[in-house]
C-alpha cells in the first residue's frame, strides 16, 4: 500500500491475537470467565457478538436468544431478567479494563449506538481499540455520529 508515494505496510505489528468468544475451549463462551481467561492465556484482543436489550443494554452473545423451553431474542428481555452468565458490555469492561482489543459482531441493528456509549462511558480512548462489524456499511458508518474515531 502506499501513502504519499511511501511504501506502507498493512500488515499491524505486532498482530492482534483475537480470542473468538473468550477462551471458550476452556470456559463456557462470552462469559466474563471466558475473556479474562483468554486475556491472561496471552490474547490481545477479545471477539464477540453484541445485541441490545428490551431496555437498551448492549450485552454480548453469540445466539441472541435465551430460553431453554421458550426460547425469545434478547431484545424482548430486560437486562435484568437475562441469564447471569451473559455479561453486558458495560460488565466486561469494569471487570476486564479496557486495555485491549476487543472486536464487536453488532448483531442487532439497534445496539450499534449504545454500544460506542457504553465503551465511550468506560474510557474515552477505547475507540482506538474498539472495532465493530456490521453487515450494512450505512449502518456502520452511523455509529460514528456517537464518536467520530
Amino acid at each position: 500500500m502506499r501513502a504519499m508515494g511511501v511504501l506502507v505496510s498493512s500488515r499491524r505489528v505486532p498482530p492482534i491475537a483475537f480470542a473468538h468468544r473468550g477462551a471458550r475451549a476452556h470456559a463456557p463462551e462470552n462469559t466474563l470467565e471466558a475473556f479474562a481467561l483468554a486475556l491472561r492465556l496471552g490474547a490481545t484482543g477479545l471477539e464477540s457478538d453484541v445485541w441490545i436489550t428490551a431496555d437498551g443494554v448492549p450485552v454480548l452473545d453469540h445466539d441472541g436468544v435465551v430460553g431453554r423451553v421458550r426460547r425469545r431474542p434478547i431484545a424482548s428481555v430486560d437486562r435484568a431478567d437475562l441469564p447471569d452468565h451473559i455479561p453486558s458490555l458495560a460488565d466486561l469492561f469494569a471487570t476486564l479494563g479496557t486495555g485491549y482489543e476487543l472486536s464487536l459482531d453488532v448483531k442487532d441493528p439497534a445496539a450499534g449506538i449504545p454500544t460506542v456509549e457504553v465503551a465511550l462511558a468506560a474510557d474515552p480512548t477505547v475507540a482506538e481499540r474498539l472495532w465493530l462489524c456490521d453487515d450494512d456499511v450505512d449502518r456502520l458508518v452511523s455509529y460514528r455520529a456517537a464518536s467520530p474515531a
